[in-house]
């Protein structure tokens, strides 16, 4: 696996534990501060379903990424980048998402399904409400 292989793997690793695992006690989830963006991107995947995948992640990279650039420039920092990464890179992440046919897998958890990944925003969102 190369470095930006690493830490795509290191990134969904952190998401799934973070998204799937953490599961924090009402004090903690009051000092916890976190920007939720699963509404805008569930309904970006809602406005796009019919596009085809390729489409789906310029559009992303065009038009949703930079609309968020405190954290899509924290993950640009994460691989060394100043600011948002590279069109191309921000492409490749969207398409684990965005295409159906190209599912994210990680060792030792189920396929990440859109009813999972939609479960697991809705799991977030009421932990840290």
């Amino acid at each position: 696996m190369g470095l930006s292989g690493k830490h795509h793997a290191l990134r969904m690793a952190f998401f799934m534990t973070a998204t799937l695992a953490f599961h924090p006690g009402p004090a903690l989830a009051a000092t916890c501060q976190y920007q939720n963006l699963m509404p805008e991107f569930l309904a970006f995947e809602q406005q796009t379903k019919d596009l085809p995948p390729a489409r789906r992640t310029q559009l992303f990279a065009d038009d949703f990424a930079p609309r968020y650039p405190d954290f899509y420039g924290e993950m640009g920092q994460i691989e060394g980048y100043s600011g948002l990464p590279p069109k191309d890179r921000l492409m490749e992440d969207a398409l684990r998402l965005l295409d159906p046919s190209n599912m994210e897998m990680l060792p030792g958890f189920p396929p990440l399904t859109q009813e999972r990944f939609e479960a697991a925003a809705r799991a977030t969102d009421a932990d840290f409400s």
